[in-house]
């Protein structure tokens, strides 16, 4: 025990004085509960103000109930010392402050005149009380705390045996490594252990719990160390905790009552713990420990366990950045420990005993050379264990039987998980088995490889639109994913550590793989490409040199492997695969190193001219763009390596150089995703985090400069480069203006293409700019303008053809204004000029050539009316010269938008004169008709087109769009569409406003498209019309309810996925006539004794439609029109449903479908689900069926549902309370029921155990 001699000896020392604060507040903590706390220690001590502040509920001999402020020293001069402060404080203090605070002196000395100090203070009456400690004090209030006593007597060099601190041992444990490991790293992602640690203890304390409480991770040791860290991060515990690290400390702990937790340094020392009520007794584990190897406490675990899974990948690199690691390397550190502390702290042991594992001396050690090269695999995979024994050379239950001991012991190498095995740490493996490994196992390796990677992957068999379904089918390779990805990491790390192992390089490592890559791919065909195109990038990094050759040998071939996995690449859709994002990965790994950046970047730059289906985010101009982007360069090149590779580009394939120098000098703001890393290659240690500005400059002057020099005399490049005319400093500005003078001289489409990035340009800064009424702004833009005066074309067409194109028109003047259309006034105006030079010059030729230059006439016809060209020569030019006004042309188009572009009245005076026009021209009816068809709808158009004889006709052929505002016209149309077996246009020129219609129409419509109508012809309305529709006849009751019926079933796929909210007569009748029901179920199922049958389309449409509406169906047998349910009636349905499904033979499918409606049940009254109706069904289920049915129902009614990557089985879990909720509240009334239920529960529990193996894999990159 600490003695105040000793304490008074310390307080002679340097550190005393920062670390008093400390060990008074751990003091403090140890006895009091305190709701504020304020006491720097260390290099804090420094800081204004009081030595410490705090405030207690409930006082005790040392620290006083209420406020109080304390003034700490180490001097010898203790009396003297405790004056000054108080004076200084009593100053500083207002009296009223004073007078409800407490003042606490402390000296660590030992003060003779304590007492004397203290009364003569209080006699004072300035504070509320007065007190003072000195070392004495310290050595009693320390004896209360035997835990704070030990970590100070460690400090002190006192410590006694068979216990050590928290902070010693965390101390100790982390400082064995370099760089050390801090608490707050060890803790990192640990949060819920923590909790639930903390939880745990003040079960025990408040005597709720009692057996101790387990601790797994990786290694006892680690273990351990967290148990410290979580405690010492709860500081009113820490002050009651230690390490027990031998059967001698317990008698430590048992003497001390003040110890209320106890940590066992090893599950060997918690075999005979001490006995003590409510001490809370923490017992490591590492991973594979079995409990039946200890005999005592530490072999009676039961559900009191806790284990440390190891940190998500993203947290593990944190933390290693908060040690002081570099962030570029702590993704390759994470990897190559496995994300596990005890491995990092091996591999960065400073004591080389620590470097060599445990593990070394087991007997099954020498089974590790298999894990070595293989990696990892699954069980699950039949031919996974096949392929391992022969790597292996010995049978598989041989070597699972000595892995199964290795997996036991402390620090193990091995992951199990689930029926997966894995190395923790395969690098380390080869560190250390590299020199075992033998020529003969290298031999077997190699041979079952590359036998492995030779043989067609059998979803190749398949058609495209099949493979996403191939293991439906059967066509997926015999052994795991994870196997065949995992002996193909194995390669990369033989190639990258190969050399550093004395023994790999006597046989020629490199070499070997090297040939195996050339095998693999050199002047390999398309199946063999496509065969291995996700492993690309392993072989890659592999064999850089061998992988680039195969790739630049088969870019020379058409239709050679390399090529073919870009055609083989299809639409990015659902279940589409893009097959070439294999390869890409593969070049983007090799770009990091600097001596590859050329060879890589010219076969990219090469491959951006292969055609690439769909949209695809991921193309080799992405990826090229990515290795050079000025900002975020992912290559490890030097900007300097990048611009003389650009160089090398551009004398090689000038087109893709300019297309990279373009993407690379873009005005507008850019965005950048990482690209594919070196897996275990250093090629990018270091870069790919951002670039200095000075980097950004660079490679920016650089690449513009070349992309300017490159641009001369090609129109097309000179616009692209105006777009970045105000990025340009002055005389890269004139460089540009110098290009585009030199372009006086070219073709009006070349002049056009220029004019047109200048028109843009002008066009925002008029109308955008916000430096437009700077005094230089006009200064600034008269280059641009004198260039786009300069460059007009010749050629009127072309010259004005920009005016008429579809979309906005941006003139190159100040367009904005107060008036809401200012814009669209200016651009009319700037159109009927233009459009009036090229009548007066081109006349109507000239029209037409414009319109069908840029296949827009529409906008041409309404502005010649604002030329003033007579009506009469309109007229004319409709009646003589605009064809026979198919659908479709450019003369038809411009007929329209001349007839359009008046009003109605207008409209038909100018269609008498035109119907006069082509009496004397001889057109007949059908151009008549075919004239009524371009003008918008109404009752005249109707009689013009009746009067003619082609009434039939028109309604067949016009327009489905009515837009009319008289009700009396509209239904008039409306009818006359369903008239001309036109529903679905009818339907979609209501607008989904059916209200107001006349039921029965709107009934014509929907039959008639489930007749078939105009389906052929127009595309089918999207769901919520017919929903709208559906709703409108059920709002009404206008329409037989059983005619209802037969529509809403035809249309039951039409409503989408809410058609029972929508259907209601259909489930209606449904679940109340049982004959409707087992008329579906025969439209579905056959007679269970009887024959197949053979069914025509129709039938089988029949048949899915009853399917879908039965497994939708969530409406209850007995359901009243209120809502609630009738028992009597629901059992009345399903008996008579039962019974003529027995006459039908159809009684299993019956039950089955019945069961999986009453899944969907409501809760009772009582709140336990399902309700009463469906309880008593279920409890009277005269069959297996209808209870098979009501688990299939609950499990389907759960539907599409998500998971975060790392989440687990907690849904799952859920879903297992919930159900587990219900039956044990129904158990008992309804046991059939509860038995259900609890198999739910048991389902979901199984299915959360999958889920938890499924993401522990996805942790480890599976």
């Amino acid at each position: 025990m600490v003695t105040a001699i000793q304490i008074a000896d310390w307080a002679g020392t340097t550190p005393a004085a920062t670390e008093l604060p400390r060990l008074l507040r751990r003091l403090i903590h140890s006895v009091a509960t305190t709701t504020q706390i304020t006491m720097p220690a260390g290099e804090s001590v420094s800081l204004p103000g009081f030595d410490g502040e705090l405030h207690s509920e409930i006082g005790n001999a040392w620290v006083p109930a209420g406020h109080s402020f304390w003034e700490l020293s180490c001097r010898a001069d203790a009396t003297t010392k405790a004056n000054e402060d108080f004076s200084k404080r009593a100053l500083a203090t207002p009296a009223e402050v004073k007078a409800d605070r407490i003042y606490v002196a402390c000296t660590a000395r030992r003060w003779a005149g304590k007492t004397r100090w203290r009364d003569e203070k209080i006699a004072e009456g300035s504070w509320k009380d007065v007190r003072a400690y000195d070392a004495d004090d310290l050595e009693q209030w320390l004896e209360q705390c035997p835990a704070v006593a030990l970590a100070f007597g460690e400090e002190l060099g006192i410590a006694g045996p068979g216990v050590e601190s928290l902070a010693a041992y965390l101390e100790k444990w982390g400082a064995q490594c370099k760089p050390k490991i801090m608490p707050d790293a060890l803790l990192t992602g640990r949060v819920d252990q923590m909790a639930k640690l903390a939880g745990r203890i003040d079960q025990i304390h408040s005597g709720t719990a009692r057996d101790p409480l387990a601790i797994k991770a990786d290694s006892v040791e680690e273990a351990v160390a967290f148990a410290a860290a979580a405690l010492i991060a709860h500081e009113q515990l820490s002050s009651q905790a230690v390490i027990v690290t031998s059967a001698d400390g317990w008698r430590y702990v048992e003497k001390n009552i003040g110890i209320t937790i106890a940590v066992a340094a090893t599950p060997a020392v918690a075999e005979a713990p001490a006995t003590r009520e409510r001490l809370a007794l923490l017992v490591p584990y590492a991973s594979g420990d079995m409990a039946r190897q200890f005999r005592g406490v530490a072999g009676r675990l039961n559900d009191a366990e806790m284990v440390l899974e190891r940190a998500l990948p993203e947290e593990f690199e944190k933390a290693l950045q908060a040690i002081g690691l570099d962030e570029n390397d702590t993704r390759r550190l994470s990897t190559l420990c496995g994300r596990s502390w005890s491995v990092f702290r091996r591999q960065h042991a400073i004591n080389p005993a620590i470097r060599r594992p445990a593990w070394l001396d087991s007997p099954a050690a020498d089974a590790l050379a298999a894990v070595c090269l293989i990696g990892g695999w699954s069980t699950g995979k039949p031919g996974d264990a096949e392929i391992v024994a022969r790597i292996a050379g010995r049978s598989y239950d041989d070597l699972e039987a000595d892995l199964l001991a290795l997996e036991r012991l402390d620090d193990s190498p091995l992951l199990h998980i689930g029926s997966v095995w894995k190395a923790k740490s395969a690098l380390e493996l080869l560190a250390i088995f590299g020199e075992r490994l033998t020529p003969t196992q290298l031999d077997r390796y190699f041979t079952e490889l590359e036998a492995i990677l030779s043989t067609p992957d059998p979803e190749l068999e398949l058609a495209e639109e099949d493979r996403f379904a191939a293991a439906i089918h059967g066509k997926v390779r015999p052994i795991s994913g994870l196997l065949l990805d995992s002996l193909c990491d194995t390669l990369i790390k033989l190639a990258v550590r190969g050399p550093d192992i004395p023994a790999l390089v006597a046989i020629d490592i490199q070499g070997r793989i090297g040939r195996l890559v050339h095998n693999l791919l050199r002047d390999c065909d398309r199946v063999r490409w496509l065969s291995l195109a996700s492993l690309l990038p392993a072989l890659a990094e592999a064999s850089p040199h061998e992988f680039l050759g195969a790739v630049e040998r088969g870019l020379d071939v058409p239709g050679s492997g390399p090529l073919a996995v870009f055609a083989e690449t299809r639409s990015a859709g659902i279940g589409s695969r893009c097959w070439h994002a294999g390869i890409l990965w593969a070049l983007e790994t090799l770009a990091w190193a600097p001596n590859r950046l050329r060879r890589v970047s010219l076969i990219l730059a090469r491959l951006t001219a292969v055609t690439i289906e769909g949209n695809w985010g991921n193309t080799p101009q992405s990826s090229l763009q990515d290795l050079y982007r000025s900002w975020f360069p992912q290559t490890a090149a030097t900007v300097e390596q990048r611009i003389a590779a650009i160089d090398f580009l551009i004398e090689q394939v000038p087109e893709a150089a300019y297309r990279l120098l373009n993407s690379l000098t873009g005005p507008g703001p850019d965005s950048a995703s990482h690209i594919a890393r070196p897996k275990w290659r250093d090629d990018d240690a270091g870069a790919g985090y951002g670039a200095t500005h000075l980097e950004r400059h660079t490679m920016l002057v650089a690449a513009i400069d070349r992309q300017i020099e490159m641009s001369r005399g090609n129109a097309a490049r000179i616009a692209k480069l105006v777009s970045k005319y105000t990025t340009l400093d002055a005389p890269r500005q004139e460089r540009l203006m110098a290009l585009i003078r030199e372009c006086r001289t070219v073709g009006d489409q070349d002049k056009e293409l220029i004019r047109s990035a200048l028109r843009h340009k002008l066009y925002w800064h008029h109308n955008y700019d916000d430096k437009r009424d700077d005094p230089t702004f006009a200064e600034f833009l008269a280059p641009l303008e004198a260039a786009y005066a300069d460059l007009e074309p010749d050629d009127l067409l072309i010259r004005h053809a920009w005016l008429f194109q579809s979309g906005w028109v941006e003139l190159p003047t100040r367009t904005r204004g107060t008036e809401l259309d200012a814009e669209g006034k200016q651009s009319a105006q700037a159109a009927r000029a233009a459009l009036g030079e090229i009548f007066e010059v081109l006349g109507w030729e000239g029209v037409l050539e414009l319109a069908t230059r840029h296949g827009e006439a529409w906008p041409l016809g309404a502005h010649l009316r604002h030329l003033g060209i007579a009506e009469q020569e309109l007229e004319r030019w409709i009646v003589e010269d605009a064809g026979q006004l198919h659908r479709g042309e450019i003369r038809t188009s411009l007929a329209t938008s001349i007839l359009c572009s008046v009003s109605p009245e207008q409209r038909h005076l100018a269609l008498d004169r035109i119907f006069e026009r082509a009496r004397i021209a001889e057109h007949g009816s059908e151009w008549l008709v075919r004239l009524l068809l371009l003008c918008p709808h109404d009752p005249q158009i109707w009689a013009r087109a009746d009067s003619i004889g082609e009434t039939e006709h028109f309604w067949s052929h016009c327009i489905g769009n009515l837009w009319l505002d008289d009700p009396a016209e509209m239904e008039t149309a409306l009818r006359k569409l369903v008239a001309h077996r036109r529903p679905v246009s009818a339907l979609k020129a209501c607008h989904i406003k059916f209200s107001g219609h006349d039921p029965e129409l709107v009934m014509e419509m929907l039959e008639g498209v489930m007749k078939g109508f105009e389906l052929d012809e127009a595309q089918v309305p999207q769901s919520y019309v017919f929903q709208h529709a559906i709703d409108y006849l059920e709002e009404t009751g206008a329409i037989d309810e059983m005619q209802l019926v037969q529509l809403e079933f035809a249309l039951i796929r039409a409503l989408g996925f809410e058609e029972e909210q929508h259907a209601k007569s259909l489930y209606r009748v449904l679940m109340s006539r049982p004959e409707v029901f087992l008329e579906l179920l025969c439209l579905i199922y056959k007679p269970r004794n009887g024959p197949p049958r053979d069914a025509d389309d129709q039938q089988k449409g029949a048949a899915e439609n009853a399917w879908h509406i039965l497994h939708a169906c969530e409406r209850q047998p007995g359901t009243n029109p209120d809502g609630s349910i009738d028992g009597d009636l629901a059992i009345q349905f399903v008996e008579d449903a039962r019974r003529l499904a027995t006459e039908q033979d159809r009684l299993e499918v019956c039950d089955i479908t019945l069961g999986q409606i009453l899944a969907h049940a409501p809760n009772g009254a009582d709140g336990f689900w399902p309700g009463d109706s469906a309880r008593v069904l279920l409890e009277r289920a005269p069959s297996e069926d209808m209870l098979r049915g009501f688990y299939t129902g609950s499990m389907n009614k759960r539907g599409v549902h998500s998971r975060a990557a790392y989440e687990g089985g907690d849904q799952e879990r859920e879903l297992a309370a919930h159900y587990r909720h219900h039956a044990n509240g129904l158990e008992e009334t309804h046991p059939q029921v509860g038995k259900a239920l609890h198999e739910l529960a048991r389902s979901y529990d199984r299915h959360g155990a999958i889920e938890d193996l499924d993401a522990k894999l996805r942790i480890e990159g599976r």
